[in-house]
């Protein structure tokens, strides 16, 4: 397949996070330099985004202070005009305890406002942060993973705890609400668990994410399967030891332990993936790997549909899909963000042999009708 129409943005500072609003092409950007860099903004930035030239135009931006940590994460509550970004305060904050990492922001017209900020991390150094920021569906739960591998659900916008928070005991990579906002998904990269929302039972966990016999595998991501791909879970899971490799697993989504059910997994990449993301439709699976290459995967049959090389200087490190599918925007650590353009695969259509089958079925009733009605004339 021809390489697609794309755009690359230097946007001056190291990206760390990407998303998209829920109805319009409208992307929001994160990240910065942190305290340790000066000159480079720690900043949170949307733009309009225009499918067609595939341009960025600058709507709102809200700065954070040159001693605070970079943007790390990006929740986006599809009911309101709400975000909420994971920036760790200043390093004296920090240290005293008083690291209001999450940020919650409001857009009125063409401005960002703070709205409210919470305390997710309880490590008393800055290397810890918040890797994951999620909003339910419905917007009314917040799902928050840090590298200390706290993991907590909070109601929204009231920010209490909707469940006990739960240690992973490693790093949370990734976290995801699955389409009805009653299951979360939560990965390190030795443990997969899947738990009650609002209760914290466990439904499901793995806690082997070996794939090749004696080789080093690690959870790298897993999102819950929407729309199309509802009812279905999809995991990554990275081989670090040489050669490096990574594979997408799918599994199918059980009321309990034992009906849940891997349908196939299969190799992405010869390279460690660095990040993932569906579309709203459910159909795509995008990764970034570890080679600066980016592909985007069918979500039912697991194939490659696309892949893109030498995408960023460095590896992704966030990626999304616009809402309608059109776009897939990257962001990097070379202070880049890349538009591609996705190229629209036909609906899924009858085939010829189903015509072909319909067309015998159309022939055979009308001659049943027929046969009726000359039994009936006689």
């Amino acid at each position: 397949m021809p390489t697609p129409p794309s755009k690359k943005h230097d946007l001056g500072f190291p990206i760390f996070a990407v998303a998209f609003g829920p109805k319009k092409p409208r992307l929001i950007v994160g990240g910065g330099g942190g305290a340790t860099r000066a000159g480079i903004k720690n900043s949170l930035i949307i733009y309009d985004l225009d499918e067609h030239t595939l341009d960025l135009k600058e709507l709102a931006e809200h700065q954070f202070d040159k001693q605070d940590d970079g943007c790390m994460s990006i929740g986006v509550n599809s009911r309101e005009k709400i975000l909420a970004a994971a920036v760790n305060s200043p390093e004296a904050d920090v240290k005293a305890g008083k690291n209001q990492n999450l940020r919650v922001l409001l857009l009125k017209g063409d401005k960002l406002y703070s709205h409210k900020t919470l305390k997710t991390i309880d490590r008393l150094d800055t290397s810890a942060y918040q890797k994951v920021t999620r909003f339910s569906p419905n917007g009314k739960l917040l799902l928050t993973g840090t590298t200390e591998g706290k993991l907590n659900v909070w109601t929204y916008p009231e920010l209490k705890e909707a469940m006990p928070a739960y240690d992973h005991e490693d790093d949370i990579v990734d976290a995801d609400f699955d389409p009805a906002g009653q299951l979360i998904v939560s990965v390190s990269n030795k443990k997969l668990f899947v738990r009650n929302a609002m209760t914290g039972a466990t439904i499901f966990s793995r806690e082997d994410p070996e794939l090749e016999k004696n080789r080093k595998a690690e959870f790298r991501a897993a999102r819950f399967g929407v729309r199309e791909s509802e009812g279905h879970l999809f995991v990554v899971t990275n081989i670090r030891s040489t050669p490096k490799k990574c594979y997408v697993s799918k599994w199918a989504v059980g009321k309990e332990e034992r009906d849940w059910d891997r349908k196939k997994f299969r190799l992405v990449a010869n390279a460690c993936v660095t990040a993932f993301n569906i579309s709203d439709d459910g159909k795509l699976l995008a990764i970034g790997a570890a080679d600066m290459s980016v592909s985007i995967l069918g979500s039912g049959s697991l194939n490659s549909l696309l892949r893109v090389n030498n995408v960023h200087g460095f590896p992704v490190t966030s990626l999304a899909f616009s809402p309608g599918g059109h776009s897939l925007v990257t962001g990097s650590a070379d202070a880049c963000v890349t538009v591609i353009r996705v190229p629209q695969t036909k609906g899924s259509g009858w085939s010829w042999f189903t015509w072909l089958i319909v067309l015998a079925l159309l022939v055979a009733l009308v001659w049943y009708l027929l046969q009726l009605g000359e039994e009936q004339d006689l």
